[in-house]
């Protein structure tokens, strides 16, 4: 019987986040071929969708998380709430990009 892949869902608020997050998607489907399944919103969201209620299914259904923080977004209320969801999984990583841990 084949394994399902873990899903692992990348979060991102604003530019930068969000073209860490397209490198990062595309980094795993590389590594993992196939045995991951990286989530980033704008590829895997449905265009016309009601995106917050595919969003919670997205986030109930990952196992772990990646966090794209940016000085832009260490306080944006998207990156908290997708956070929050993920803490419910088995694995939460804030992948700092311009920002120091203590911040």
């Amino acid at each position: 019987m084949k394994e399902m892949p873990k899903r692992v869902f990348i979060s991102w608020s604003g530019q930068e986040s969000q073209s860490v997050a397209s490198a990062l998607r595309d980094t795993i489907q590389d590594l993992f071929e196939g045995k991951i399944q990286p989530i980033v919103s704008f590829y895997d969201l449905s265009a016309g969708s009601l995106w917050q209620r595919e969003l919670e299914v997205k986030l109930a259904g990952s196992s772990a998380g990646i966090l794209c923080i940016t000085p832009e977004n260490v306080k944006s209320d998207w990156i908290l709430y997708e956070a929050g969801a993920l803490s419910k999984g088995e694995f939460v990583c804030p992948y700092l990009i311009g920002v120091e841990p203590k911040e």
